[in-house]
């Protein structure tokens, strides 16, 4: 087996690189040094931490965990305020029944109208088959036309928008000026 695997060569490893020695820039100029009057400062010492202790909670038995809340008591109405929720109560169910005399005096259609307006004639199930496919017939033509009409109209519109474009079209590019930086600019310029 190890005759089928090529062998394998390491290259050497390159020599280490020589680190440059620091250079260090002598200073400009040799300043005499400044006296320093020196104090010496006492630094009290760092208190050492308080260890704090954890503090334990008291075990909570489950019955108090899962007990049910307390129940608010709900408010009752002092006499003032029942008598004057009475009060509007009745003022309410008043105007509700006045707004109801009032509508049905207005929906009250005297007799001289009813009289004076004619009855109906025809209703689609008092036509026979002919005239209600003649009638069908009627109405689709109707509409044929009415739809033909508007597609004319809309296809002039559509032709007359066309000639106005194309006359722009003609008339910009006629007053535009070629590039002059676009040396092919007046070979397709065709007028």
């Amino acid at each position: 087996m190890s005759d089928l695997l090529p062998e394998m060569v390491m290259p050497e490893a390159p020599p280490p690189a020589e680190e440059p020695e620091e250079v260090r820039p002598e200073p400009l100029e040799e300043t005499p040094p400044v006296p320093v009057d020196i104090v010496e400062v006492e630094e009290p010492l760092e208190p050492e931490p308080e260890i704090v202790m954890p503090v334990v909670k008291p075990i909570i038995e489950d019955e108090e965990i899962f007990k049910d809340p307390p129940v608010k008591k709900k408010r009752k109405a002092t006499a003032k305020q029942l008598e004057h929720l009475k009060k509007a109560r009745e003022k309410a169910q008043a105007n509700k029944l006045a707004r109801k005399k009032e509508k049905q005096a207005q929906a009250v259609i005297p007799e001289a109208v009813k009289q004076a307006r004619p009855e109906a004639k025809h209703t689609l199930l008092n036509l026979s088959p002919e005239e209600l496919e003649a009638l069908t017939e009627r109405a689709i033509a109707g509409y044929d036309t009415k739809r033909k009409a508007a597609k004319a109209e809309k296809k002039r519109l559509e032709a007359e928008e066309k000639k106005q474009q194309a006359l722009h079209t003609t008339i910009s590019r006629a007053l535009k000026q070629p590039d002059p930086d676009d040396m092919w600019a007046a070979c397709f310029n065709f007028q």
